[in-house]
Protein backbone atom coordinates (compact mmCIF):
# COMPACT_ATOMS: atom_id res chain seq x y z
CA UNK A 1 0.00 0.00 0.00
CA UNK A 2 1.00 3.65 -0.50
CA UNK A 3 2.63 5.05 2.70
CA UNK A 4 0.48 7.56 4.54
CA UNK A 5 1.66 11.20 4.21
CA UNK A 6 2.47 12.72 7.58
CA UNK A 7 3.54 15.97 9.34
CA UNK A 8 5.17 15.90 12.78
CA UNK A 9 7.50 17.69 15.21
CA UNK A 10 6.15 21.23 14.91
CA UNK A 11 8.49 23.83 16.47
CA UNK A 12 9.09 27.56 16.19
CA UNK A 13 12.14 29.74 15.70
CA UNK A 14 13.30 33.33 15.32
CA UNK A 15 15.06 32.33 12.08
CA UNK A 16 14.59 29.44 9.64
CA UNK A 17 17.18 27.29 11.41
CA UNK A 18 17.21 24.62 14.13
CA UNK A 19 19.66 26.71 16.17
CA UNK A 20 16.98 29.39 16.60
CA UNK A 21 14.19 27.08 17.87
CA UNK A 22 12.47 28.28 21.07
CA UNK A 23 9.10 28.23 22.82
CA UNK A 24 8.91 31.80 24.16
CA UNK A 25 9.50 35.11 22.38
CA UNK A 26 9.35 38.73 23.50
CA UNK A 27 6.62 41.07 22.23
CA UNK A 28 7.80 43.10 19.26
CA UNK A 29 9.58 40.18 17.60
CA UNK A 30 9.12 40.90 13.87
CA UNK A 31 8.85 37.32 12.64
CA UNK A 32 8.40 33.78 13.97
CA UNK A 33 9.11 30.79 11.73
CA UNK A 34 7.27 27.47 11.92
CA UNK A 35 9.31 24.34 11.25
CA UNK A 36 7.99 20.81 10.92
CA UNK A 37 9.05 17.49 9.43
CA UNK A 38 7.17 15.57 6.73
CA UNK A 39 7.30 12.24 4.93
CA UNK A 40 5.57 10.38 2.07
CA UNK A 41 4.13 13.55 0.56
CA UNK A 42 2.74 13.53 -3.00
CA UNK A 43 2.00 16.16 -5.58
CA UNK A 44 -1.36 17.87 -5.12
CA UNK A 45 -2.13 16.81 -1.53
CA UNK A 46 -4.27 19.46 0.13
CA UNK A 47 -2.46 21.18 3.00
CA UNK A 48 -4.16 23.49 5.50
CA UNK A 49 -2.51 25.62 8.21
CA UNK A 50 -4.72 27.02 10.96
CA UNK A 51 -3.19 29.68 13.18
CA UNK A 52 -4.90 30.60 16.45
CA UNK A 53 -4.06 33.45 18.80
CA UNK A 54 -5.33 33.21 22.37
CA UNK A 55 -7.80 30.55 21.30
CA UNK A 56 -9.31 32.51 18.41
CA UNK A 57 -8.84 31.75 14.71
CA UNK A 58 -6.21 34.17 13.44
CA UNK A 59 -5.01 33.00 10.00
CA UNK A 60 -5.93 30.10 7.71
CA UNK A 61 -3.83 29.13 4.70
CA UNK A 62 -4.67 26.37 2.20
CA UNK A 63 -2.62 25.16 -0.74
CA UNK A 64 -1.69 22.10 -2.77
CA UNK A 65 1.58 20.39 -1.89
CA UNK A 66 4.36 21.47 -4.27
CA UNK A 67 6.39 18.32 -4.81
CA UNK A 68 8.95 20.05 -7.04
CA UNK A 69 9.68 22.58 -4.30
CA UNK A 70 9.62 20.43 -1.17
CA UNK A 71 10.00 16.83 -2.31
CA UNK A 72 8.34 13.93 -0.53
CA UNK A 73 10.42 13.96 2.69
CA UNK A 74 12.16 16.72 4.60
CA UNK A 75 11.58 19.76 6.79
CA UNK A 76 9.47 22.84 6.09
CA UNK A 77 11.31 26.00 7.21
CA UNK A 78 9.94 28.79 5.01
CA UNK A 79 6.58 29.36 6.71
CA UNK A 80 6.25 32.25 9.17
CA UNK A 81 3.98 34.83 10.74
CA UNK A 82 5.26 38.38 10.88
CA UNK A 83 4.64 42.06 11.50
CA UNK A 84 7.63 44.03 10.29
CA UNK A 85 6.19 47.39 11.29
CA UNK A 86 5.03 47.02 14.88
CA UNK A 87 6.19 43.51 15.73
CA UNK A 88 4.03 40.58 16.83
CA UNK A 89 1.91 41.19 19.90
CA UNK A 90 1.79 39.23 23.16
CA UNK A 91 -0.32 36.09 23.35
CA UNK A 92 -0.37 32.33 22.93
CA UNK A 93 -0.12 31.24 19.31
CA UNK A 94 -0.91 27.75 17.99
CA UNK A 95 -0.50 26.19 14.57
CA UNK A 96 -2.55 23.15 13.51
CA UNK A 97 -1.57 21.25 10.37
CA UNK A 98 -3.87 19.16 8.14
CA UNK A 99 -3.30 16.95 5.10
CA UNK A 100 -6.43 16.28 3.02
CA UNK A 101 -8.53 17.48 6.00
CA UNK A 102 -6.85 15.01 8.36
CA UNK A 103 -5.31 16.67 11.41
CA UNK A 104 -1.60 15.94 11.81
CA UNK A 105 -0.21 17.92 14.75
CA UNK A 106 -0.58 21.17 16.70
CA UNK A 107 2.31 23.24 18.04
CA UNK A 108 2.31 26.33 20.26
CA UNK A 109 4.53 29.20 21.26
CA UNK A 110 4.18 32.15 23.61
CA UNK A 111 4.94 35.83 23.10
CA UNK A 112 5.30 37.68 26.39
CA UNK A 113 5.06 41.40 27.11
CA UNK A 114 8.10 42.54 29.13
CA UNK A 115 7.41 44.45 32.34
CA UNK A 116 10.06 47.21 32.34
CA UNK A 117 11.42 48.45 35.67
CA UNK A 118 10.38 51.97 36.71
CA UNK A 119 12.52 54.96 35.65
CA UNK A 120 15.34 55.64 38.09
CA UNK A 121 17.11 58.97 38.71
CA UNK A 122 20.86 58.95 39.24
CA UNK A 123 22.08 59.49 42.84
CA UNK A 124 22.76 63.18 42.17
CA UNK A 125 19.43 63.59 40.37
CA UNK A 126 21.07 64.88 37.21
CA UNK A 127 20.15 61.95 34.98
CA UNK A 128 17.24 59.54 34.63
CA UNK A 129 17.57 55.99 33.31
CA UNK A 130 14.61 54.09 31.89
CA UNK A 131 13.83 51.05 29.74
CA UNK A 132 11.78 51.28 26.55
CA UNK A 133 10.47 48.53 24.29
CA UNK A 134 11.51 45.90 26.80
CA UNK A 135 15.26 46.07 26.18
CA UNK A 136 16.41 49.59 25.27
CA UNK A 137 18.24 51.26 28.17
CA UNK A 138 17.85 55.03 27.80
CA UNK A 139 19.58 57.80 29.76
CA UNK A 140 17.98 61.24 29.84
CA UNK A 141 20.41 64.12 30.37
CA UNK A 142 19.54 67.37 32.23
CA UNK A 143 19.31 69.09 28.82
CA UNK A 144 16.53 66.73 27.78
CA UNK A 145 18.79 64.81 25.41
CA UNK A 146 18.23 61.05 25.38
CA UNK A 147 20.95 58.51 24.70
CA UNK A 148 20.57 54.81 24.10
CA UNK A 149 23.29 53.06 26.10
CA UNK A 150 22.28 49.41 25.67
CA UNK A 151 19.98 47.46 23.35
CA UNK A 152 19.12 43.84 24.18
CA UNK A 153 15.99 41.69 24.03
CA UNK A 154 14.84 42.37 27.59
CA UNK A 155 16.06 44.28 30.68
CA UNK A 156 14.08 43.36 33.83
CA UNK A 157 16.13 45.40 36.34
CA UNK A 158 18.97 47.90 36.65
CA UNK A 159 20.57 50.24 39.16
CA UNK A 160 22.83 53.30 39.29
CA UNK A 161 26.26 53.26 40.86
CA UNK A 162 26.98 56.09 43.32
CA UNK A 163 29.13 57.92 40.74
CA UNK A 164 26.06 58.64 38.60
CA UNK A 165 28.00 57.51 35.56
CA UNK A 166 27.73 53.72 35.61
CA UNK A 167 24.69 51.46 35.57
CA UNK A 168 24.45 47.77 36.38
CA UNK A 169 21.69 46.12 34.35
CA UNK A 170 20.31 42.62 33.86
CA UNK A 171 19.89 40.95 30.46
CA UNK A 172 17.08 38.39 30.41
CA UNK A 173 17.43 35.53 27.92
CA UNK A 174 14.24 33.58 27.15
CA UNK A 175 15.70 31.45 24.33
CA UNK A 176 15.62 28.33 26.53
CA UNK A 177 12.44 29.19 28.42
CA UNK A 178 9.69 26.57 28.43
CA UNK A 179 6.00 27.38 28.24
CA UNK A 180 4.84 24.69 30.68
CA UNK A 181 6.24 25.01 33.26
CA UNK A 182 7.73 28.49 32.67
CA UNK A 183 11.34 27.60 33.47
CA UNK A 184 14.65 28.00 31.67
CA UNK A 185 14.99 31.80 31.85
CA UNK A 186 18.62 32.95 32.08
CA UNK A 187 20.13 36.23 33.26
CA UNK A 188 23.44 38.04 32.97
CA UNK A 189 24.58 41.19 34.79
CA UNK A 190 26.44 43.88 32.87
CA UNK A 191 27.93 47.29 33.75
CA UNK A 192 27.78 50.19 31.28
CA UNK A 193 29.52 53.58 31.34
CA UNK A 194 26.75 55.91 30.18
CA UNK A 195 29.23 58.53 28.97
CA UNK A 196 31.50 56.34 26.84
CA UNK A 197 29.14 53.43 26.14
CA UNK A 198 31.80 50.93 27.24
CA UNK A 199 30.39 47.91 29.04
CA UNK A 200 31.47 44.62 30.53
CA UNK A 201 29.89 41.51 32.02
CA UNK A 202 30.10 40.75 35.75
CA UNK A 203 27.94 37.62 36.08
CA UNK A 204 27.22 34.67 33.79
CA UNK A 205 24.01 33.03 32.66
CA UNK A 206 25.01 29.94 34.66
CA UNK A 207 24.92 32.04 37.85
CA UNK A 208 21.55 33.40 36.71
CA UNK A 209 21.43 36.47 38.97
CA UNK A 210 18.52 38.82 38.52
CA UNK A 211 17.31 41.37 41.07
CA UNK A 212 20.11 43.79 42.04
CA UNK A 213 20.89 46.06 45.00
CA UNK A 214 24.08 48.18 44.79
CA UNK A 215 25.88 49.12 48.01
CA UNK A 216 26.23 52.82 48.96
CA UNK A 217 29.90 52.87 48.00
CA UNK A 218 29.40 50.88 44.81
CA UNK A 219 31.80 48.16 45.86
CA UNK A 220 29.24 45.37 46.24
CA UNK A 221 26.06 44.24 44.50
CA UNK A 222 23.56 42.01 46.30
CA UNK A 223 21.57 39.83 43.90
CA UNK A 224 19.05 37.00 43.84
CA UNK A 225 18.81 34.21 41.31
CA UNK A 226 16.04 31.72 40.65
CA UNK A 227 15.59 28.57 38.60
CA UNK A 228 11.80 28.72 38.50
CA UNK A 229 11.68 25.26 40.06
CA UNK A 230 10.58 24.55 43.60
CA UNK A 231 9.82 21.23 45.20
CA UNK A 232 9.73 20.15 48.86
CA UNK A 233 13.21 20.88 50.26
CA UNK A 234 14.38 22.59 47.08
CA UNK A 235 13.44 26.28 47.13
CA UNK A 236 14.89 27.06 43.70
CA UNK A 237 16.38 30.48 44.52
CA UNK A 238 19.75 31.63 45.77
CA UNK A 239 21.60 34.67 47.03
CA UNK A 240 24.95 36.19 46.05
CA UNK A 241 27.02 39.30 46.67
CA UNK A 242 29.35 40.41 43.88
CA UNK A 243 32.48 42.30 44.93
CA UNK A 244 33.87 44.77 42.39
CA UNK A 245 37.24 46.51 42.10
CA UNK A 246 37.85 50.21 41.43
CA UNK A 247 37.17 49.73 37.73
CA UNK A 248 33.85 47.98 38.54
CA UNK A 249 35.26 44.70 37.30
CA UNK A 250 34.29 41.60 39.19
CA UNK A 251 36.70 40.62 41.95
CA UNK A 252 34.84 37.94 43.94
CA UNK A 253 31.44 36.44 44.69
CA UNK A 254 30.09 35.49 48.13
CA UNK A 255 27.30 33.05 48.91
CA UNK A 256 25.36 32.51 52.12
CA UNK A 257 27.52 29.58 53.14
CA UNK A 258 30.55 31.89 53.12
CA UNK A 259 29.19 33.67 56.20
CA UNK A 260 29.77 32.25 59.68
CA UNK A 261 26.89 32.32 62.13
CA UNK A 262 24.07 31.03 59.92
CA UNK A 263 22.27 27.93 61.25
CA UNK A 264 23.32 24.75 59.47
CA UNK A 265 19.90 23.17 59.07
CA UNK A 266 18.07 22.37 55.84
CA UNK A 267 18.26 24.65 52.83
CA UNK A 268 18.51 28.41 53.30
CA UNK A 269 17.40 30.91 50.68
CA UNK A 270 16.23 34.53 50.40
CA UNK A 271 12.76 34.85 51.89
CA UNK A 272 11.62 37.21 49.13
CA UNK A 273 12.67 36.47 45.56
CA UNK A 274 12.24 40.15 44.68
CA UNK A 275 14.20 41.61 47.60
CA UNK A 276 17.99 41.15 47.82
CA UNK A 277 18.12 43.13 51.04
CA UNK A 278 18.87 46.64 52.32
CA UNK A 279 22.37 48.04 52.68
CA UNK A 280 23.02 49.55 56.11
CA UNK A 281 26.57 50.56 55.17
CA UNK A 282 28.85 49.68 52.28
CA UNK A 283 29.72 46.36 53.94
CA UNK A 284 26.63 45.51 56.00
CA UNK A 285 23.48 44.12 54.39
CA UNK A 286 20.13 43.38 56.02
CA UNK A 287 18.34 40.49 54.27
CA UNK A 288 15.41 38.18 55.00
CA UNK A 289 16.24 34.48 54.99
CA UNK A 290 14.11 31.34 55.22
CA UNK A 291 14.88 27.64 55.76
CA UNK A 292 13.19 24.60 54.24
CA UNK A 293 12.93 21.01 55.51
CA UNK A 294 14.32 21.51 58.98
CA UNK A 295 12.99 20.54 62.39
CA UNK A 296 14.66 23.56 63.98
CA UNK A 297 12.37 26.42 64.93
CA UNK A 298 12.73 30.20 64.82
CA UNK A 299 15.36 30.17 62.09
CA UNK A 300 13.52 32.36 59.58
CA UNK A 301 14.25 36.01 60.13
CA UNK A 302 16.12 39.12 59.17
CA UNK A 303 19.89 38.67 59.19
CA UNK A 304 22.72 41.18 59.10
CA UNK A 305 25.52 40.05 56.79
CA UNK A 306 28.83 41.76 57.55
CA UNK A 307 31.31 41.58 54.66
CA UNK A 308 34.11 43.03 56.77
CA UNK A 309 34.00 40.11 59.22
CA UNK A 310 32.07 37.57 57.06
CA UNK A 311 29.70 37.07 59.98
CA UNK A 312 25.91 36.71 59.96
CA UNK A 313 23.66 37.69 62.85
CA UNK A 314 19.93 37.30 63.29
CA UNK A 315 18.51 40.72 64.19
CA UNK A 316 14.73 40.34 63.80
CA UNK A 317 11.70 38.48 62.52
CA UNK A 318 10.57 38.40 58.92
CA UNK A 319 7.99 40.92 57.79
CA UNK A 320 5.33 38.67 56.28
Amino acid sequence: PTPRPVFWNVRFASAPAETAVREVFVAGVPQVFALWDYAHMREGLHVRREWHRDGEVWLVREEAWDLDRYGSDGTVSDVSVYDFEGGLGAGEYTLSLYIDEVWQETGAFLIVEPQPPPPLPSPDGARVALVRDGGRLIVQEPTGEEREVAVVEEIPSFGWFPDGRHIAYVIRDRSEQRMNPPVGIKHEVWVVDVETGEQHQISSSEENLDTLRISPGGRYIAAIGSSGYGDACFLGRWFAILELDEGLQRRAVYRLDDFAGLPEAGEVAPANAADPGTWQTDTRLLVGLTWACTTASNLDGTYLLDLATMQAERVGDLER
